[in-house]
């Protein structure tokens, strides 16, 4: 059995701070399949719960929020503008593409009020395992000129 000495205890808590202000964090898992991570991520966007959203959003390396690739303010500004955009009365996964091995495209049906339209969401895999968004074809969910919504 290890003693542990008073500057033995520091250095293990120095270490871990740095793992988590690195990026080591691991956050919450990421889904298993390309369609729970856009469920899950419209499910947060209908809650108004950015930090769900920003632990599905990334790319290969990791959630947004933990790799850090996107400065803070720039970050919530986007997840908010997503936020807005995607907040739906209900939505419907309607098409899969993965003819690409290194992502899928996901095609939702969102509806808001009256107004129906389709969005593309591109997934990726992380690294350590798990799907999360990297794209969003937000054109898609922006209202026409002269639409009512």
């Amino acid at each position: 059995m290890a003693v542990v000495t008073f500057s033995h205890r520091h250095l293990v808590i120095l270490a871990l701070a740095s793992t988590v202000a690195c990026g080591g964090h691991p956050g919450l898992p990421s889904p298993v399949s390309p369609d729970q991570t856009v469920e899950q991520f419209l499910v947060a966007a209908n809650a108004n719960d950015l930090e769900a959203m920003a632990l599905l959003w990334g790319d290969e390396h990791g959630p947004s929020s933990v790799t850090n690739t996107i400065p803070i303010p720039e970050r919530i500004q986007r997840l908010t503008i997503m936020q807005r955009l995607l907040h739906s009365d209900n939505h419907l996964i309607t098409a899969t593409n993965a003819s690409d091995p290194s992502k899928r495209v996901i095609t939702v049906a969102l509806t808001q009020g009256t107004r129906r339209f389709a969005v593309p969401f591109t997934v990726v895999p992380t690294r350590a395992g798990g799907w999360l968004i990297r794209e969003i074809g937000l054109e898609a969910a922006m209202p026409q000129p002269g639409s009512r919504n």
